[in-house]
């Protein structure tokens, strides 16, 4: 029998994550998801001391996609485990501090440099090189549109994650109460 067609563009290039139907990794998500508050404020430790002024949302999933040919007709990339889009007050934070436009452009501010945060849901790390590669694919094809982060238990890998500009977090072991 044949071997099926890759359905993403990751797919094809060999990256095939077992772990996803898994779970295990089911778990991770949801423990993710319900402390993203906890986990942007680990990821941007600034934002607690502004905590009325941002909101978060998440959504699971994400598609990565990329368009071709002259109907523009979507082809899948890939799938980012959870997104967590961060929605600021900028009006009520400008207030408060007594900015304006101008100040918040020049200026150092709680907000500066914050992006939503990409997290790839991993219950161990295996491949360092592959997590990056996948990563890296998900980063052309994003447009810079997110700060990639690594949850996952720890790992002496983790400091290579980190030297390459991807944050990470330590997801509790699986091994014990949840």
């Amino acid at each position: 029998m044949a071997k099926p067609k890759a359905k993403t563009l990751q797919e094809s290039m060999g990256f095939c994550d077992a772990e996803l139907a898994t779970k295990d990794h089911d778990d991770l998500m949801i423990i993710l998801d319900s402390n993203i508050e906890s986990a942007v404020i680990a990821c941007y430790p600034r934002l607690s001391e502004v905590r009325q002024f941002w909101k978060v949302k998440t959504r699971w999933e994400q598609v990565v996609g990329k368009y071709s040919g002259p109907s523009r007709t979507p082809y899948i990339v890939g799938f980012i485990d959870l997104v967590a889009h961060i929605k600021i007050d900028m009006n009520g934070y400008m207030e408060k501090f007594g900015l304006n436009h101008d100040q918040l452009c020049d200026d150092d501010h709680h907000f500066k440099d914050v992006q939503d945060i990409a997290f790839e849901v991993k219950t161990k790390l295996n491949s360092i090189g592959e997590i990056i590669r996948q990563l890296r694919v998900y980063e052309v094809h994003s447009r810079g549109m997110y700060k990639f982060c690594v949850f996952a238990p720890s790992s002496e890998k983790s400091k290579a994650l980190e030297s390459q500009g991807i944050m990470f977090l330590e997801a509790p072991s699986l091994g014990g109460d949840l």
